[in-house]
């Protein structure tokens, strides 16, 4: 409003013209719109690319057949918005209630595996063909390289032991196997030589340079370490303050701490745990010498 003349008020009015053409702002939201697609296509592609198998399979199986959400449920539980989940058991990684029983999923056979990696090429068409592809040739290059990997663990433990006669008088206290889950190695007391001191965590000489053997075999590769304490079935003392739980737990932790201060990066041991006489070597001789040991597993699960 303008100030007043002669008594008179001046009202001025100014009127703009519109901006129109490609000025306006509806190719901004044509433009968001082809954005957010393109940004969701491609971190469609990144998940499928980085996905474990577990998920894959959850995720074939939910959208081949949506409408079958009621087999996701867990027992017991009502509709989806009734506090149940979308997620089945395998879609989701639980910890391990084993140290032998690491892998993030259920062991695999070829048929089992080859048929998930045809689900998930239905599912996701086009680009689930390529995706499938790419799991059979991890899933085949990953048993060839731990395969591989433990063969020549296996060697170099067996070269060790035979390259100077002290080592050699202790190769029966190693026992290497081959299992399911990857390859433990055992150490065992004998009647002439312990791996420990009577009734204490206290490695002895020998134990240690067995250590140093098992240590530059598996130095060079990234596996996991699942360490595990075992006694016999002999009783501590009436009164005493500890015992078989408390001693091997020990045990298998001073043979952790052994590792890593012979520079085994520590991030590669995954568990310690001490068994006390539940899991004897020779089950019907509680009491002979090679059920006092030290389990060290190399599982086939690699260092995150």
């Amino acid at each position: 409003m303008a100030r007043k003349r002669d008594g008179k008020i001046v009202v001025k009015k100014i009127i703009e013209g519109g901006h129109g053409g490609h000025h306006g702002g509806a190719w901004k939201v044509a433009y968001a719109d082809f954005v957010t697609a393109m940004m969701a296509f491609f971190l469609r592609l990144w998940l499928l690319g980085t996905t474990n198998k577990a998920k894959l399979e959850g995720l074939a199986d939910y959208f081949t057949d949506p409408s079958s959400a009621s087999r996701l449920q867990p027992a017991g539980e009502g509709g989806i918005l009734q506090g149940s989940s979308l997620l089945e058991p395998t879609f989701i990684q639980q910890p391990p209630s084993s140290p032998f029983d690491m892998s993030p999923t259920p062991p695999r056979g070829e048929q089992v595996e080859s048929e998930l990696a045809d689900r998930v090429a239905e599912a996701f068409g086009p680009v689930g063909d390529e995706v499938a592809e790419n799991m059979r040739s991890d899933w085949a290059s990953d048993a060839d390289n731990a395969a591989r990997g433990f063969d020549k663990v296996e060697r170099q433990i067996e070269a060790a032991l035979g390259a100077s006669e002290d080592l050699a008088a202790l190769k029966n206290q190693v026992q290497v196997t081959r299992t399911k889950d990857g390859l433990r190695i055992e150490l065992l007391d004998r009647e002439s030589v312990a791996m420990f001191a009577s009734g204490s965590d206290q490695l002895s000489p020998e134990a240690r340079r067995l250590l140093e053997v098992v240590l530059a075999a598996v130095a060079q590769g990234t596996n996991r370490l699942s360490i595990r304490g075992h006694t016999d079935s002999r009783p501590f003392a009436s009164g005493s303050r500890s015992d078989n739980w408390r001693l091997s737990a020990d045990r298998a932790n001073a043979t952790r701490l052994a590792l890593v201060e012979m520079e085994l990066p520590p991030g590669r041991v995954a568990e310690v745990i001490g068994k006390a006489d539940t899991e004897p070597r020779l089950p019907d001789q509680p009491q002979d010498p090679s059920n006092r040991r030290i389990s060290i597993l190399l599982m086939t699960q690699p260092a995150g």
